[in-house]
């Protein structure tokens, strides 16, 4: 951006230098004396961001999507209603030097971006400002061209499906991991003396499914928090599977592997322990709560009893889809026979299913 708008200027070598690079210098110097300060050492986490993911290339382990990704689908999905006014901006609109900067910058943060493998929606959000500019303008033109009733019909248009996008995402999409941190604590306030100082929580669901001990604050309890192992190395050795690999295969032989006490006599034909001497499995005490999706409760629900963990909670984390008139079904294979619930049906013509997230805790 600063080189854009200093070739545009009668001294670019002054503004670059004195507008551009002396702020970004002194930015940069700024969040590295605070990181000195929180870290106690020199560090700068940009760089260990940039080499782990650009250098070594492990963002890729996390998932990958082709070159065009962005393109036709992260670009639709950050905008929204405004993409329309995007595309007819680009093709239709009068370019004047504010909108072909804009555009400029654009294209090159989503191209630049397109070449990692792994990508996501929220890396596109920087360039979101700059795109509601340019629909802006687009948005305003039209207004002012049409009359006062027709005005306030384009307005209800575009505010609309922007607040019901809002209410959704913000009040029921993914909700329920902060909502079981908080049912914890309160289960733990209920208990009282009953509960003991360390509380541990393990949560058997994918890889960064809940925030841990941002939500998670009693003191003097002390939390200690167990997830599923999805880190970088085990994901780039082709001879170590993930515990979230291993757990989403098949969730009852991991509780067996897991919890089973292998030395308290009471093994059976049917309950295997790790062979000790000959297993990298880790044996852990049960937990006093125990977290995981609706969808892996099934398979593990006779282990988990057998554990003394008892259901006191479930929490709805978003919409996976709905069914029109039977057949229609928008949604990764939303009713199928494992592990997503269907809520109630309108008769024939409508049927909703919805993901939830389960909390035991130990008798």
């Amino acid at each position: 951006m600063g080189i854009i708008l200093a070739r545009q200027t009668k001294n670019t070598f002054n503004y670059l230098f004195r507008v551009c690079a002396l702020a970004g210098l002194l930015g940069f110097l700024s969040t590295v004396i605070l990181d000195r300060v929180m870290f106690g050492v020199w560090a700068i986490p940009v760089l260990g961001n940039f080499h782990f993911n650009v250098i070594q290339g492990n963002g890729s382990l996390y998932g990958t999507h082709p070159f065009y990704w962005y393109f036709i689908a992260g670009v639709p999905a950050i905008t929204g209603i405004l993409f329309p006014v995007l595309i007819y901006d680009l093709l239709f609109g009068t370019w004047n030097r504010a909108t072909r900067n804009l555009w400029t910058i654009i294209a090159c943060y989503v191209i630049a971006h397109s070449w990692s493998g792994h990508k996501e929606f929220r890396f596109l959000l920087p360039i979101l400002p700059m795109i509601c500019l340019l629909c802006g303008m687009r948005i305003q033109n039209l207004v002012t061209r049409v009359g006062p009733s027709r005005r306030k019909q384009i307005m209800i248009a575009c505010a609309v499906p922007n607040l019901v996008a809002i209410l959704y995402l913000g009040l029921v999409h993914q909700r329920a991991p902060i909502e079981v941190n908080r049912a914890i604590l309160k289960a733990v306030a209920a208990a009282g003396n009953l509960q003991p100082d360390i509380i541990q929580v393990h949560y058997l669901m994918g890889c960064h499914s809940t925030p841990l001990l941002s939500h998670l604050h009693d003191p003097p309890t002390k939390f200690v928090p167990w997830y599923l192992d999805c880190s970088p190395e085990c994901r780039k050795n082709p001879e170590i599977e993930c515990e979230s690999d291993a757990f989403s295969k098949d969730p009852d032989k991991f509780i067996k592997n897991t919890y089973y006490d292998c030395h308290d006599g009471n093994e059976n034909e049917d309950q295997t322990c790790p062979d000790s001497e000959n297993s990298s499995e880790q044996l852990r005490s049960i937990p006093d709560y125990i977290v995981c999706n609706a969808s892996d409760l099934r398979p593990m629900k006779v282990k988990l009893a057998s554990m003394d963990m008892l259901e006191i909670g479930r929490f709805v984390n978003g919409i996976n889809g709905f069914r029109l008139w039977g057949n229609i079904e928008p949604g990764d294979d939303v009713f199928s026979s494992f592990g997503l619930i269907n809520v109630g049906k309108f008769g024939e013509l409508f049927s909703l299913s919805y993901a939830e997230m389960v909390l035991l805790q130990r008798k």
